[in-house]
């Protein structure tokens, strides 16, 4: 069955070099997904956890059940944003509203299935970023980690980015817009 699926990646990447439409982004997350889930009967358990993350997401219209995958990026981000906000302090950059670690998953899937590679470079990387946070506006993860209460982007025009999250200690709401 996994060479099904991969005979369907296949043929859907060599026609979609560019993702920009909501149903290829949901189409293409699904059938990675379930090429994961079948590795992961395989014994490959943790194969790809970022991917695993944004698919697993975009098909609720919240998330509650807090994954593994889930739960490790949002603790990351909790250590990137200082008790004062001040933007001054935060460790690290707000990189990961472009979904680095998403794309190098990706990249390495693709190689990993010698699978069409083209909606991961540079120019295309972004209009998938863009179609993902519109599948993902409004769809909060709820209580991911003891202190975010909703991480959850914000309908905006593509080419900008609104990402809201709740804290529930002293930082409270914390803001980021961003453009690309």
């Amino acid at each position: 069955m996994t060479d099904e699926i991969l005979i369907k990646l296949q043929d859907f990447l060599e026609k979609h070099s560019s993702i920009s439409n909501e149903a290829d982004a949901i189409y293409l997350l699904v059938q990675i997904r379930k090429l994961l889930d079948r590795e992961k009967d395989l014994g490959n358990i943790n194969l790809f956890p970022t991917i695993r993350f944004y698919a697993d997401w975009s098909l609720h219209t919240q998330k509650d059940k807090i994954t593994d995958e889930i739960k490790n990026v949002m603790l990351k981000i909790n250590k990137m944003i200082p008790m004062d906000k001040n933007p001054f302090h935060i460790k690290g950059r707000f990189d990961f509203i472009f979904m680095p670690e998403l794309k190098n998953e990706m990249q390495g899937l693709l190689t990993k299935y010698n699978l069409p590679a083209d909606f991961v470079s540079e120019k295309n990387w972004q209009i998938f970023v863009d179609t993902l946070i519109q599948i993902l506006s409004n769809q909060p993860i709820n209580n991911p980690i003891p202190s975010i209460k909703t991480f959850c982007y914000k309908p905006f025009p593509k080419g900008l980015i609104l990402l809201e999250i709740q804290f529930t200690d002293q930082r409270g709401l914390f803001t980021l817009r961003n453009a690309h």
